[in-house]
């Protein structure tokens, strides 16, 4: 710390560069409110130096270490505004995202993790980006318009099956959720987008569970039987069970007898 001051004392060309270091080095002893004194001081003090891009970044990053987000936030629009060209916008921004998705600010997550798709395309923080809305849409049961927005982007290959898991795995977050009528929801579009997917068993089933489970026994009945339609498999039991179960309710005997006689007819 002696040589920096020293440094910083005699107005040398590599002050700037000194009270920067000095700043940091409190980061390593542990001492965060001297660190974001010292760099909230170096950036007003050097606002034209090569660092304070860096400064503004360490600065946002500390202020996030110490849980004040509000403070972060702003710290890294100061970046972003006055740093356009630094290599640390892209990393501010997603830092922004970041903070406001593990507050479960969705909305404005999704706007910055967008924004560094379209700005820094093929980034690693554009990846991430991508990565991190994808938990969002998945976890809204929006998979649709995450399809629409990714196939903008040239820089991301999805394929079938990337969009068959996204999918899936929507609906049945809802699933383990207990949300009935966005599991239902959820399955029902899997199925419709996907009638012979990845998993199209799993689906099937489940959705024939809920609505089981909701008194819709009539809708339950064909994706029981697919189930029982496939090669045999850990649901089959369970799903001829409940076949057998609804073949005795007299108003589904019918229904289930036509099915019988189709199958039958096919073979």
């Amino acid at each position: 710390m002696d040589a920096y001051n020293k440094a910083i004392e005699m107005k040398s060309v590599n002050a700037d560069y000194a009270a920067f270091q000095k700043g940091i080095s409190y980061g390593f002893v542990a001492k965060n409110e001297r660190k974001i004194e010292d760099l909230e001081k170096f950036v007003k003090t050097y606002p034209s130096s090569q660092y304070t891009d860096d400064a503004y970044y360490e600065l946002g990053n500390t202020y996030v270490n110490e849980n004040n987000e509000t403070k972060a936030v702003a710290t890294y629009d100061k970046l972003i505004a006055n740093h356009s060209s630094s290599s640390y916008v892209a990393k501010a921004i997603l830092k922004q995202g970041l903070i406001y998705y593990n507050n479960n600010k969705t909305e404005p997550a999704l706007v910055k993790f967008k924004k560094v798709a379209a700005e820094f395309p093929g980034s690693s923080e554009s990846l991430e980006a991508v990565a991190t809305a994808r938990l969002i849409y998945v976890d809204n049961g929006k998979v649709e318009e995450y399809s629409d927005w990714v196939k903008t982007l040239s820089f991301i290959e999805v394929s079938n099956a990337d969009l068959d898991n996204t999918t899936y795995e929507s609906a049945e977050k809802q699933y383990l959720m207990n949300n009935a009528k966005q599991a239902i929801s959820g399955f029902s579009g899997y199925i419709a987008k996907f009638p012979n997917g990845l998993h199209a068993l799993k689906a099937n089933f489940y959705l024939a569970q809920l609505y089981f489970a909701d008194k819709l026994e009539s809708n339950s009945v064909k994706h029981y039987d697919y189930v029982v339609n496939q090669s045999r498999n850990e649901f089959t039991e369970q799903a001829l069970a409940r076949l057998c179960q609804l073949s005795m309710q007299k108003k589904y005997w019918q229904m289930i007898k036509l099915m019988i006689e189709l199958k039958a007819m096919r073979k």
